[in-house]
């Protein structure tokens, strides 16, 4: 018996179980790997035919080799999973609704505002600029996002607040807008670190009402 790679005799003891497992021998694991990497696909059922096509991307038009067998899955259509995903977007995708999004989610996901947000936290070093914490920071409009669109990326139009405080500018935007404008601007006033819960609110609110005019003149 001789190797199908460098057709060398094979001197070893062959058992009667290999013989009818493989169709295939070798003298060594590298004349073995050899020949697969040449020819053939090594499964773990030993050594099957390797059985390539030539397809072309539906999105890019690149040629590029894939198995025969992927055609029966109905796979072999892209060359990559960045191309799928580009040719399944928007009308093509299967949940399309018509562009139903709003225009905040759309903007939130382009790349200038994905910068807006990185400098305004590195600016306050991700620190919420109410209560001091840096768990669940989020960046807040100060002027509010759909009355001034021409504010939307400018980072002296940012400040960053935690999740929690964040909720509590929702609906009363106006109404904090001096507050979060002096802490921006670094005005002296009496405000400070302010404590957390119910007495949060309550020390914004004193703090507001003793400086309104003062900010709002500015």
């Amino acid at each position: 018996m001789h190797c199908d790679n460098c057709q060398s005799e094979i001197t070893r003891k062959i058992s009667n179980y290999y013989l009818k497992r493989n169709a295939h021998f070798f003298c060594s694991h590298d004349c073995r790997n050899e020949y697969a990497s040449k020819n053939h696909l090594v499964t773990k059922r030993g050594i099957k035919p390797r059985n390539r096509i030539q397809l072309t991307c539906l999105y890019c038009g690149k040629q590029f080799e894939e198995q025969a067998y992927v055609l029966n899955w109905n796979r072999g259509k892209f060359c990559s999973q960045n191309c799928n995903g580009k040719y399944h977007s928007k009308e093509k995708h299967s949940c399309w609704q018509g562009g139903i999004s709003c225009e905040r989610d759309v903007v939130k996901h382009t790349e200038e505002y994905s910068i807006w947000r990185s400098s305004v936290y590195a600016r306050d070093r991700w620190t919420c600029q109410i209560c001091g914490s840096k768990k669940n920071i989020e960046a807040h409009h100060i002027a509010r996002f759909s009355l001034f669109p021409e504010k939307r990326f400018d980072i002296d139009n940012g400040i960053t607040l935690c999740h929690e405080c964040h909720l509590m500018t929702y609906g009363k935007e106006d109404f904090y807008l001096p507050y979060l404008k002096c802490i921006l601007l670094s005005v002296e006033t009496n405000y400070a670190r302010l404590p957390k819960g119910e007495d949060r609110v309550r020390t914004i609110q004193e703090c507001i009402e003793l400086d309104r005019n003062a900010l709002v003149a500015q």
